[in-house]
C-alpha cells in the first residue's frame, strides 16, 4: 500500500457516507475492500476520484448489511463518475454463467443491468471478484478511458479531506 492513503478507520467511516454520493460502491462491507478501492485508485493515478472517494462522496450498496437501501442499479445516475463492484456475479448478460442460478448471496438476476448502464453512459467500472467476462481475477476496469491520470494526493490534500 502507498504511504499517502487514509487510514482504515477513516475508510470505515465512509461507509457511514451521505446518501445518493456520487461514486458507488456495490457489495462492499469491510474495511479491506474499502482499503482496496484507495489504493486502486491511487495506483491508476485516478486522484480526482480518488479525492471524491476520501471525501466522503459515496453510495454504499450492499444487500447483506444494508438491504433496506435497495438495488443499486436504482441509485446510479448518468453523471456517476464510478462504479465499484464486489463479487457482483452476473454483469455480462451475453456471458451469464449464473443465469441458471437461484437468486442469493452476492446474485441478483438483473445485475447485468448495471453492466449495461456503464457501458451505455460510459461510467468507469471498477470490479473485483466475478467479472462480467466469467474471471474472477484481481481489478479489472472497464470504460476507463476517459479517465485523466493525475499525479498523486499528498498527506496534507488527504489530511485535509479528512477534516472536511
Amino acid at each position: 500500500m502507498t504511504n499517502h492513503i487514509a487510514s482504515i478507520t477513516y475508510l470505515r467511516q465512509l461507509l457511514e457516507g451521505p446518501a445518493g454520493s456520487p461514486i458507488a460502491i456495490i457489495g462492499s462491507t469491510s474495511n479491506s475492500e474499502l482499503w482496496s478501492v484507495s489504493d486502486e485508485l491511487d495506483k491508476r493515478g485516478w486522484s480526482s476520484l480518488l479525492r471524491t472517494l476520501l471525501g466522503g462522496d459515496t453510495d454504499i450498496y450492499d444487500m447483506t448489511t444494508r438491504p433496506d437501501k435497495g438495488d443499486a442499479f436504482h441509485g446510479l445516475k448518468k453523471d456517476t463518475p464510478l462504479i465499484v463492484a464486489f463479487h457482483l456475479y452476473g454483469l455480462d448478460p451475453m456471458n451469464d454463467r449464473y443465469r441458471d442460478t437461484s437468486p442469493g448471496y452476492m446474485y441478483n438476476p438483473g445485475n447485468y443491468r448495471i453492466y449495461e448502464f456503464a457501458k451505455k453512459h460510459q461510467i468507469p467500472m471498477l470490479v473485483w471478484g466475478e467479472q462480467p467476462e466469467g474471471s474472477s481475477t484481481g481489478w479489472k476496469s472497464y470504460f476507463a478511458d476517459g479517465i485523466k491520470k493525475e499525479p498523486p494526493l499528498s498527506i496534507e490534500e488527504i489530511e485535509a479531506l479528512k477534516r472536511g
